[in-house]
């Protein structure tokens, strides 16, 4: 304003004043021309008069650049002032939110690519205050110019804040974008892992062999599943180890999950073996029960011959039973490699055994205290028992040459089933198999 007026003025007076000046000068040069007596007092008063005007052009130019000068002054403060606000601002702006899920995440890097252009077009506001502040300290001294100067410092250093927060959120958000990615990985690789584990525990126990051979042939293409899934697990774990070995903020949380993923991992192929250990076992043992059967229908087919009392009545006769009779020793001894390989132990059977040996050695030691609660029968010993009364009572159905007489044989089998059906309803999977083989082994008694 102060400058407005003093612009108006300047444009009055050197306007108005020349014309002023001029005719007043005119006036003189008539006068001296004219010989008038006082010419000599008339040019001293003309030089006078020019004299001043010149005085006061000077002073008014003079004016004129102090208040030129006081303006960019107070300008480049106001332009200052004008910056820093527009930089709180944007700094006040910037949000500290960084998503939940990776979508959430993307979007706010989307938003602060935006920001970050946003704060780029006040590149050229802050460069205008720094170019000011340059120049007008040449201009400047003293107290002045350390004004100046403490304003363009202020400026510039708020100005580096703001993009040093919007470089360190850009970071922040792309490591969160990284760990997401990480989270996202992990989970689809849980989930995948859920999916196994139901079919690892959907496959029932076969019933015979040629099911048994089915069973084991899916579990392996479960196996071969879990072997194409190893890249897969491969990049999660190399992809968690960079992120933590560039030293992530979240680096406790991704060591976590790799260990949940790893343990999950060890979990399954455990569990897979288990699970092949038991069927291999169950498949042991329907072959051991296929092959008994098959050898208890022979020698349920020669128990005639063995029993025959007939001794023939002459040479011919005599001589039919004797070649009747190697040719059944040879079929025998042709069935000898069968039933060796039936008194071999299966491995639930030596299983068994080394669990009876634990279970001894354990009885060897000093007791322990006993437990505050009421302690049920352990597994070990109702199996124990169980497996007792079934020897027990097939050993009682069973002569001493291995063949049942005819009088008890129908009594013996009717209390036999009934035994088998309560027992077979209480055992588990192992237990059940178990039984069985003790049964099947009373068939080699006869042999």
């Amino acid at each position: 304003m102060l400058r407005d007026k003093f612009r108006e003025f300047a444009r009055d007076t050197s306007t108005i004043g020349q014309e002023r000046v001029d005719a007043v000068n005119g006036q003189a040069d008539d006068l001296i021309e004219s010989g008038h007596p006082e010419n000599a007092s008339v040019a001293e008063w003309k030089d006078g008069l020019n004299e001043a005007w010149a005085d006061l052009l000077e002073l008014i130019d003079t004016r004129t650049q102090m208040l030129a000068a006081s303006y960019e002054l107070h300008r480049f403060h106001q332009d200052a002032r004008e910056a820093m606000g527009r930089v709180r601002e944007k700094k006040e702006a910037l949000p500290s939110d960084l998503g939940r899920d990776l979508n959430t995440v993307q979007h706010l890097h989307r938003q602060h690519n935006a920001y970050e252009h946003d704060i780029q077009a006040l590149s050229g506001q802050v460069n205008q205050v720094q170019d000011d502040a340059a120049r007008l300290q040449k201009a400047y001294a003293g107290e002045k110019a350390e004004e100046i100067h403490r304003s363009e410092h202020s400026v510039t250093e708020a100005w580096e804040d703001l993009l040093g927060a919007g470089q360190a959120r850009r970071h922040l958000l792309l490591d969160t974008v990284e760990k997401f990615r990480f989270f996202n990985m992990v989970r689809d690789l849980m989930l995948w892992m859920d999916g196994v584990n139901l079919q690892i525990d959907a496959h029932d126990s076969p019933r015979d062999v040629s099911s048994a051979g089915l069973v084991i042939a899916n579990h392996q293409d479960i196996k071969s599943e879990i072997e194409t899934r190893a890249d897969s697990f491969t990049a999660c774990n190399e992809m968690g180890h960079s992120l933590i070995n560039n030293n992530h903020y979240a680096a406790d949380e991704i060591r976590e999950k790799l260990d949940q993923l790893q343990g999950k991992r060890d979990e399954i192929n455990n569990k897979w073996q288990d699970k092949m250990d038991h069927l291999q076992i169950v498949l042991e043992v329907l072959q051991f029960g296929r092959d008994a059967y098959v050898a208890e229908t022979w020698l349920a087919g020669q128990e005639p011959l063995v029993r025959g009392a007939e001794l023939g009545s002459n040479v011919d006769e005599v001589e039919s039973l004797i070649k009747r009779h190697e040719a059944f020793e040879k079929l025998a001894a042709g069935w000898e490699e069968r039933f060796t390989l039936l008194e071999k132990l299966t491995t639930l059977e030596e299983q068994e055994i080394q669990r009876q040996r634990e279970e001894e050695e354990r009885a060897r030691r000093p007791p322990t205290p006993p437990p505050t609660e009421e302690v049920a029968p352990s597994e070990a010993e109702t199996h124990d028992a169980r497996t007792s009364l079934d020897q027990t009572t097939l050993n009682q159905s069973v002569s001493v040459n291995g063949i049942h007489s005819d009088q008890d044989t129908s009594q013996v089998k009717e209390d036999i089933a009934r035994q088998n059906i309560h027992i077979e309803s209480n055992l588990d999977k192992d237990s059940y198999l178990l039984f069985n083989i003790l049964k099947l082994n009373n068939l080699k008694a006869p042999h």
